[in-house]
């Protein structure tokens, strides 16, 4: 190792002697410094606080293992400082240990350099370790240096990384070698905002610099203008004016298109349309009247709307869909056979159908997708040729057809996907030789074998899909530049990849996921600052992860899951403020937790469970209304309430479902219309329920099973037709009754009969075959001298069973239970004869 690397070697004092052989040993190390972390060393600090400084400043850190150093109080403070800074440990055992360890320390691989092993071997064993990624694990401490102090003065901007900086960072954190510890979250946050910064003073500039070039000209205009109006009077000076105002708004127009399409990051994009579309306001306050320059802010304020649709800002975009929306339908008003304005229209109208299906509201989405085609067909009849109309309207007739496919409705989305297809037949045998007409044929193929899949019949859907792969493999062959043709074949790659698996295939699946990730990584390569392909390139490294995982081959897996997370990251460091790809990486951070807990590391899973939430709750607090930050923040606050049940630590088990059943609560209210949401909720209510029951608090957990009952009865109400919530309500009533046959007992025990006769009607209203339950009604019956109807029910359980025992034995138990402690009624001995 050429430069210094900086070790740090926590042990307990009576292993000094061992500690200082090894460190003999490494003595010829070159530029190797080492720290001790004992204060029985003579040069050891003489605080707590110098010893933080020192393992921050560490670039390893060594724990000598032995039965002292595991039971030492100090050890483990430096151990677990270590472990929260992802510092790289080594595990090194100076001596045999009998007893426990910390978890995080038993899951790392082990030297051994007892008296009982080979020191040359040890030693070499340990500079291995250290040498391994060790230009990368130096970058981690001092970067980790930097942030620590970033976060220690407030974040201030001054002490952000810019520049050659900000890149290098960017590269380490995208370059994260498979082995090596993680980033903190708090350099990730560090190079985040440093990149957040450095993009702002970007966005300044660049906003600056456009805003001065449109007021250049639009004052340019306006000062040629002004000298005809002093020349030719004020008749001219208003017809200049004018002219003037339709250059500013081509200009503005043009600006816009050229931005919405630029390999530019989201929210630059967004803030300067948003920038033409506010300068279009200041024109449109001078020419109220001009409709060019109306129906060019419209159609600007749609693109707006695009880019926050995009970015994950649904509120936002809602908001500048409707107000374009206001502005077409005014124009159509003033001109209602104007074609091109009834197009902009129809493709703002399926916009806002878009937006409703993205939260979750396909029957809003169904009115828009209407509304928008009965425009397009209107312009179908004016336009006979077809050209864009009937492609609009063909792209239309899919969405519909694929509501109705959602909804299991399979006659009306073959009527609406065959309707598409009628269309794009047609406009292929007009143009046969044109690759739009070709692609958009390739689409309908796609849409009939989704349909065909829905019928249980994947030999058909197949066979479309191969036509279509087919198609699309041939305009990538004719125009291999073309990045949309082999963005649409690699889709289609992984449906066919999708039936393979479902048949069993996994060769076959396997190649089509291979071809689709070549294809992937190929857009990717060619165009490294578009996000789009950065993101296909992250979605196949995910699906074929996820084939692996499903394989069994978890090694495998993760190391896709890695690769893509690094693409993730990328899309982070292009566009830090897109709350997408922000999103994106906290859902990667959810696939390796999850794959972890397969993998059988709890400590791992639990660590990137954590930064999953991290990164959740911080979008959640942007966007509060979005329904997928606290859905899958309700998620990773249950799996890590499961954790905390599975290595017996009740507390926190029950704070993290506390805390999953509030957002799981916050999502269904969001998202009133999806039952899966609302079912959550059911979940959550019972992992509470379950952890009450097992502390022995039973009324509490009577009352936490009773909610869960009523939320499972108003789910079935309001989704009547869904099985599954419908068994979510007999698994309910069955657990509510097995609580309400313990409380009751209870109550009868100690004489508050009519509380447990309450308890065992309410109990059996919502599970009637619960013979436990019927009994203790029996009970409460009879001692309230209700005779003959706790008579009848005694008399109608012979041969039944409850829990596997005879009725009759089960309640001659519980007779002579009362007996001890008192309780005796002369129905008893009738019972008892009867039996």
């Amino acid at each position: 190792m050429s430069e210094e690397t900086r070790l740090f070697i926590s042990y307990s004092p009576d292993d000094r002697e061992k500690v200082e052989t090894l460190c003999a040993s490494l003595a010829d190390e070159p530029g190797l410094t080492v720290f001790h972390g004992t204060e029985d060393s003579p040069d050891a600090p003489e605080s707590r606080r110098h010893l933080e400084e020192l393992i921050r400043s560490s670039d390893i850190f060594l724990f000598a293992l032995s039965p002292r150093s595991a039971a030492s109080e100090d050890c483990a403070w430096q151990f677990d400082l270590a472990d929260s800074l992802n510092k790289r440990i080594i595990p090194v055992v100076v001596d045999h240990v009998d007893g426990t360890v910390p978890t995080a320390l038993a899951r790392l691989n082990y030297v051994h350099a007892t008296d009982h092993d080979d020191l040359a071997i040890a030693v070499d064993n340990i500079r291995s370790a250290m040498a391994t990624d060790i230009g990368w694990i130096r970058e981690h401490t001092r970067l980790a240096t930097l942030a620590h102090r970033w976060t220690a003065a407030a974040r201030p901007g001054t002490q952000a990384l810019r520049g050659p900086a900000l890149h290098a960072a960017e590269d380490w954190l995208a370059e994260q070698p498979g082995d090596a510890p993680q980033p903190t979250a708090e350099q990730r946050r560090f190079i985040l905002e440093s990149r957040r910064a450095t993009a702002r003073r970007q966005r300044r500039t660049a906003l600056g610099a456009v805003a001065a070039l449109i007021v250049v000209g639009i004052l340019g205009i306006v000062g040629w203008t002004q000298r005809n109006a002093a020349r030719d009077g004020e008749r001219m000076a208003e017809a200049a004016l004018r002219s003037a105002t339709e250059a500013s708004g081509t200009l503005l127009s043009e600006l816009a298109q050229e931005f919405s399409s630029a390999t530019l990051p989201a929210d630059t994009r967004r803030r300067i349309l948003v920038q033409a579309q506010d300068l279009h306001g200041d024109l449109m306050q001078n020419f109220p009247g001009d409709r060019a320059l109306r129906a060019t802010a419209a159609m600007t304020q749609t693109r707006v709307g695009d880019t926050l649709f995009h970015s994950g800002d649904l509120r936002s975009s809602r908001k500048a869909y409707l107000g374009a929306r206001d502005k077409q339908m005014a124009l159509l008003a003033e001109t209602p056979d104007h074609t091109g304005r009834q197009h902009a229209l129809a493709v703002t109208t399926e916009r806002l159908g878009d937006l409703a299906m993205a939260k979750g509201n396909p029957a809003e989405a169904r009115e828009h997708y209407e509304t928008a085609l009965d425009l397009s067909l209107t312009l179908d009849d004016v336009d006979p040729s077809l050209g864009r109309h009937g492609a609009g309207t063909a792209a239309i007739l899919d969405k519909l057809g694929q509501r109705a496919l959602n909804e299991n409705d399979l006659s009306a989305a073959e009527v609406l996907f065959t309707q598409a297809h009628d269309l794009r037949a047609a406009l292929l045998r007009r143009e046969p030789a044109n690759p739009d007409w070709q692609s958009a044929y390739a689409d309908s193929l796609s849409s009939l074998a989704s349909l065909a899949q829905a019928r249980d019949t994947p030999a058909a859907a197949r066979d479309l899909l191969e036509q279509a792969l087919e198609i699309r493999e041939t305009l990538v062959g004719l125009a291999p530049e073309n990045a949309a043709f082999k963005h649409e074949t690699a889709v289609l790659l992984e449906a066919l990849a999708a039936i393979a698996r479902a048949e069993g295939d996994a060769d076959q699946s396997r190649t089509y996921l291979e071809k689709r990730l070549d294809l992937a990584r190929a857009l990717a390569q060619s165009n490294p600052l578009n996000e789009g392909w950065q993101h296909d390139l992250a979605v196949s490294l995910f699906d074929a992860g996820t084939a692996d995982q499903k394989a069994g081959e978890y090694a495998a897996a993760k190391a896709y899951f890695e690769q893509g997370r690094r693409t993730i990251q990328r899309l982070v460091l292009i566009s830090p403020i897109d709350l997408q790809w922000q999103y994106e990486l906290g859902k990667v951070e959810m696939r390796l937790a999850q794959l972890a807990e397969l993998m059988d590391e709890p400590v791992a899973a639990k660590t990137q469970f954590e930064a999953a939430g991290e990164i959740f709750a911080t979008l959640a607090s942007e966007q509060p209304d979005n329904p997928a930050y606290a859905s899958d923040l309700g998620m990773v606050f249950f799996s890590l309430g499961t954790h905390a049940n599975q290595t017996d630590d009740p507390d926190s088990a029950r704070q993290n479902h506390e805390k999953a059943l509030d957002w799981r609560r916050r999502a269904a209210e969001l998202l009133p219309g999806d039952p899966g949401t609302r079912r959550a909720v059911t979940g959550s209510l019972y992992e509470i329920a379950a952890l009450q029951e097992e502390s022995k608090d039973y009324d509490a957990a009577l009352e936490g099973y009773r909610e869960m009952l009523d939320h499972a009865r108003n789910l079935v109400a309001a989704f009547p037709q869904d099985s599954d919530l419908a068994d979510d309500l007999r698994v309910a009533g069955d657990l509510f009754a097995r609580q309400a046959a313990i409380v009751s007992f209870g109550d009868v025990l100690f004489s508050r009969l009519d509380k447990a006769e309450t308890l065992a009607r309410e109990a059996l209203e919502a599970a009637p075959d619960n013979r436990r339950v019927a009994a203790h009604l029996a009970y409460a019956l009879m001692f309230q001298d209700e005779t003959d109807a706790a008579k009848e029910i005694f008399l109608a359980g012979r041969g039944a069973e409850i829990d596997g025992d005879p009725w009759e034995e089960v309640v001659q138990q519980d007779f002579d239970t009362f007996r001890k402690i008192g309780l005796t009624h002369p129905l008893m001995k009738e019972v008892e004869a009867a039996f």
